[in-house]
């Protein structure tokens, strides 16, 4: 870690654009800790070589708020003073202490927003993260793998059609070259429809940069955010209605501009037919970027950097996970409402499988969907093959304080170790 570390400053100080460095340790091995102990020992040399060295500035993402208070409390710890600051919705740093600090700690959820927001004023734009009163940051340290990273962007014709059709007369002339796109947007994507519904469900439209020319929408938005929507649409209207119609003509706007910024194509999904694209909603251009995820073997987000991104190979015998054994079942309906219907008559063949597993003495963690909870607590009182039940998707008592948070395929018995 503290080689590619080096790299990456050594890089970012000579101007060059480091490829993503992807370290994938195996959990277990000290990663979130040898991070703080980096920047601590970092932090202390910036001090030492005061007015002879550049300083060198850190930025630490990684997934919750809760971990990033962790992290800075370690590494102020270890230095001794405060050289590190968290800037999340829960404790926003100044300007100051942005512009001070050696290691500011923010959550992937900013890391990610940061490239929507990089036309933004306001004092937590991009700009004043990566930059303090050494100049630029040299490295960003990710923990863990990203998620929703891709900003997808679809519009309807049904939706074009809407916002089109909503657009009055004076704000047609005052944004004749917005409006007209939107039009043409809308007969290119009609063009794609099978009258006879033999076409296939999805078409490329045009590649990156064969788009026509798109202009700044903004000011388009900004003139139908404006409009009466109540005595448009409706002859009686609440402000929650005329609030979600003006989002829906903005995000319609938006989506048909972003997707003339960059590749489209045309999917059909149902009778709903439209237009799309997507892009990484990353800084590809963030200094010295080194990434610590031990799922990186198998999370395909990293192909999608192409070129820009390398995996150094791992020293061995750092960890072994080999004497684990996994216990599969698959199935469908693993979604809430499936879970929810179907809950009573898997919670029983669970039991028995990790009684048979795992015997009646152990202590076990259920990691569920909530609208099942009260139903995991109440039937498993007592019960022979769990000596103790964690079921909350937060923290669970007696284990390491990490939260745990289900995604939209987690069902109680997919899995488990022994």
């Amino acid at each position: 870690m503290g080689e590619n570390f080096r790299a990456a400053i050594e890089e970012a100080s000579l101007g060059v654009q480091s490829p993503w460095r992807i370290l994938q340790p195996p959990t277990g091995t000290g990663k979130t800790q040898g991070t703080c102990v980096y920047a601590a020992m970092q932090a202390e040399f910036n001090r030492e070589t005061e007015g002879t060295l550049r300083p060198v500035g850190m930025l630490i993402v990684t997934r919750l708020k809760e971990d990033a208070d962790n992290i800075r409390d370690t590494i102020n710890t270890l230095v001794g003073r405060g050289v590190a600051v968290v800037h999340h919705s829960g404790s926003y740093a100044t300007p100051e202490q942005l512009h001070e600090s050696d290691v500011v700690i923010i959550t992937h959820t900013a890391f990610t927003n940061a490239k929507r927001d990089t036309k933004s004023l306001d004092w937590r734009s991009w700009d004043r993260l990566e930059s303090w009163r050494g100049g630029r940051r040299l490295l960003t340290i990710i923990d863990e793998a990203l998620a929703n990273v891709v900003d997808e962007s679809s519009a309807t014709t049904e939706n074009l059609a809407f916002v089109i059709g909503l657009i009055p007369a004076e704000v047609r002339s005052a944004w004749p070259e917005q409006v007209a796109l939107l039009e043409q947007v809308h007969q290119v994507l009609q063009a794609y429809i099978d009258p006879d519904d033999l076409d296939c469900s999805m078409s490329m439209i045009w590649e990156e940069g064969c788009a026509p020319a798109a202009p700044d929408f903004m000011p388009l938005i900004s003139a139908m955010n404006a409009l009466p929507y109540d005595r448009i649409v409706y002859v009686r209207s609440s402000t929650k209605d005329r609030t979600r119609l003006a989002e829906r003509v903005a995000e319609t706007i938006t989506a048909v501009q972003s997707c003339l910024e960059q590749f489209a194509y045309y999917a059909k999904s149902g009778k709903w037919h439209s237009i799309n694209s997507a892009a990484l909603a990353v800084p590809l251009d963030t200094p010295g970027p080194v990434v610590l995820d031990a799922t990186a073997r198998v999370n395909f987000l990293w192909d999608l950097f192409g070129e820009r991104h390398e995996r150094p190979v791992v020293p061995g015998h750092a960890r072994d996970y080999s004497s684990v054994r996994l216990h599969v079942a698959r199935g469908t309906g693993l979604g809430k409402n499936a879970m929810s219907e179907r809950i009573r008559e898997r919670l029983p063949r669970i039991k028995r499988a990790l009684e048979e597993a795992i015997g009646s003495e152990r202590s076990v963690f259920m990691c569920v969907h909530k609208d099942v909870e009260e139903v995991i607590t109440r039937k498993s009182e007592g019960a022979k093959s769990c000596k103790r039940v964690f079921y909350r998707t937060g923290y669970a008592r007696g284990w390491p304080r990490r939260r745990v948070t289900p995604g939209p395929s987690s069902v109680i018995g997919t899995a488990w170790l022994t």
